[in-house]
């Protein structure tokens, strides 16, 4: 079991912890973000333990949820016997969560903070709340505050210091969760020397550095040299900015991927500029007005994500190509300035846009929009269903295809929608070009390594195979130069089980990232040390890092094609998808005839 948050009551007659018999189900999700554990950390759950200190002492409560112990009213005596504690522990009672925390009240109940998880996407979509539990009724929990993203609990157990999205509050231990207070700390300051404040985080940075880094000898690198040498350029500096650009070009000389240097005590800009928005659109100077050639549809529906909905394309307010843009919320749409030019400030914001079949205005309409603050999302979408099609189109339905931008709940639920909802492909082309990383996407792999074992039958329809989620056939990836971190991880996994074949380019060689924890400086800045590497235990070598994953079949993707509309590196993943699903032979599958059971003689 993993036990943990141990606290004596304040008698001293009582040790409570919380104890968990399932933390093995995830346990890398403190250590490194294994997909495999993230899925399973709804299913971590601990209970509160009790044990006595004193040999002969009685529990604080009863047996099957029958209440306080009236013994216990009486004191207890006796010396401490710890030795013999383990073999007096029992359950509290409390329902099973996930304890993340426990503290003590001077009242002698317990105060829990605890993490949940709905009934549905519980990939990323844990809360987090705070309980008072008393040990007579540990079933019935007092809800104290929830949607945390952090608790303390003052010394003496009244008071506890909740974060949520409202800032710090203040929340009464022993009442009911209703006396809450919003504790202000907006007149807070703190006065500082800013010069001396650089150098102090300055070397902080190279204490982490030296400290975290994977490889005790920093690649060779003499640590204290290298600190002494750009030391000479802090004085120098004239904003915080500058420090964090100074330790990164010293850190630079390290050679590693992943680490990364930002944030700090550094000043807001006295005015931004309004957002530009974006209309999801191409277009051309055509009669002296800007006329769409091309415009963006909406991503899949099924994703919540704001920016896959084209602004363009919403029911009422469609735009068709080949009409002119004449005015945004009334001001005349002139080519001597960008179209961007007329969209300043109107980003998320409804918008007027008057449009029409002709250039001198005739005939025109006005359709309200709400342009976009960015569509990088939506033109990939719209990428993605093109290569989609093509996929159908070439294989007659015989291949999937499906389009990952990044190793995250979104990439692996999209995967899985994919792989579960082809019931007729026989193959799948997996198309993870320009995703920058994520998680280490182990639970994908297994998944696309799966083979049917044995095939359950009901009454009506066909049987289906156990394990029922899979695509049998080949599987092809298409990866590039532009496939960094998780999204490299995932190609080395994916070739090393030899679960089917990489098309396109080498990736970018980012393998040695940070885990555990983001090192903080004292003016909340961060400095990302690399202290994770990756080696392949098979071969004892590096992998990843300073090279990235070969493909098997190497099809560069030049500028010339992508002018062109070409893409080589799909049309050869189709290519090879096919190939290889000609030579596939499935696992026989037979249906065996009814039984036919002998009668009874008489």
């Amino acid at each position: 079991s993993d036990d943990s948050w141990p606290v004596i009551d304040p008698s001293g007659r009582w040790l409570y912890f919380a104890s968990s018999s399932t933390a093995g189900n995830a346990p890398a999700r403190d250590v490194w973000a294994l997909q495999s554990d993230l899925l399973a950390q709804p299913w971590v759950t601990s209970t509160v333990m009790v044990t006595t200190l004193r040999a002969g002492d009685v529990l604080p409560m009863l047996s099957y949820q029958a209440g306080a112990n009236p013994a216990a009213a009486q004191p207890a005596a006796g010396a401490f016997d710890v030795s013999g504690a383990s073999r007096r522990i029992a359950p509290l009672g409390t329902s099973p969560r996930n304890i993340e925390q426990l503290w003590m009240a001077s009242s002698g109940a317990l105060v829990a903070q605890v993490t949940s998880w709905p009934t549905t996407t519980p990939f990323d979509n844990a809360t987090s709340e705070l309980l008072r539990i008393d040990p007579g009724s540990p079933r019935r929990p007092v809800t104290l505050a929830q949607g945390l993203r952090g608790a303390e609990v003052s010394a003496d157990g009244s008071t506890a210091l909740v974060l949520r999205g409202g800032g710090w509050q203040r929340v009464g231990v022993l009442g009911t969760g209703s006396d809450t207070a919003k504790v202000d700390l907006s007149r807070l300051a703190l006065s500082v020397e800013p010069r001396a404040e650089w150098g102090q985080l300055y070397h902080e940075a190279f204490r982490m550095m030296r400290d975290y880094f994977y490889d005790p000898a920093h690649h060779g690198v003499d640590l204290t040299a290298l600190e002494r040498r750009y030391a000479a350029y802090l004085p120098q500096l004239t904003r915080r900015s500058e420090l964090n650009d100074l330790l990164t070009y010293a850190f630079g000389e390290v050679s590693i991927s992943h680490l990364q240097v930002g944030g700090g005590d550094q000043p807001r800009p006295a005015s931004q500029n309004e957002r530009t928005g974006v209309l999801g659109a191409d277009v051309e100077v055509a009669d002296g007005r800007y006329r769409f050639t091309r415009i963006m549809r909406n991503g899949p529906y099924q994703s919540e994500n704001a920016l896959l909905r084209a602004p363009l394309d919403q029911p009422g307010s469609e735009v068709r190509v080949g009409e002119y843009l004449l005015a945004v919320d009334g001001t005349p749409v002139t080519v001597d300035r960008p179209v961007e030019a007329f969209l300043v400030g109107k980003a998320t914001r409804p918008t007027v846009l008057r449009v029409g079949q002709a250039a001198d205005g005739s005939g025109a309409r006005d359709v309200m929009v709400v342009p976009s603050p960015g569509e990088n999302g939506l033109r990939r979408a719209n990428w993605a269903e093109a290569n989609r099609a093509e996929v159908e189109r070439r294989s007659s339905g015989a291949l999937a295809y499906v389009y990952v931008d990044g190793w995250g709940p979104g990439g692996f639920s999209e995967l899985s929608r994919v792989v579960n909802g082809s019931p007729r492909a026989r193959g799948l082309i997996i198309d993870q070009r320009f995703n920058g990383g994520g998680i280490t996407a182990d639970a994908t792999v297994e998944l696309l390594l799966r083979r049917p074992w044995y095939d359950y039958l009901y009454r009506y329809g066909d049987g289906f195979a156990v394990p029922h989620h899979l695509i049998e056939g080949p599987k092809v990836v298409i990866a590039h130069e532009a496939n960094g971190s998780a999204a490299e991880t995932f190609a080395l996994m994916f070739k090393e089980q030899k679960a089917g074949t990489i098309v396109g380019r080498r990736t970018a060689g980012g393998g040695i990232g940070g885990a555990l924890f983001a090192q903080r400086l004292a003016d909340g800045g961060r400095v990302t040390i690399p202290n994770r590497a990756s080696y392949s235990s098979r071969t004892g070598q590096w992998v990843v890092e300073n090279h990235g994953v070969d493909p098997d079949v190497d099809v560069p993707l030049t500028q010339a094609d992508a002018v062109a509309g070409r893409d080589p590196q799909l049309a050869r993943a189709i290519e090879v998808a096919l190939s290889e699903l000609q030579r596939f032979k499935p696992a026989v599958r037979t249906r065996p005839k009814m039984p036919v059971h002998p009668e009874r003689e008489p």
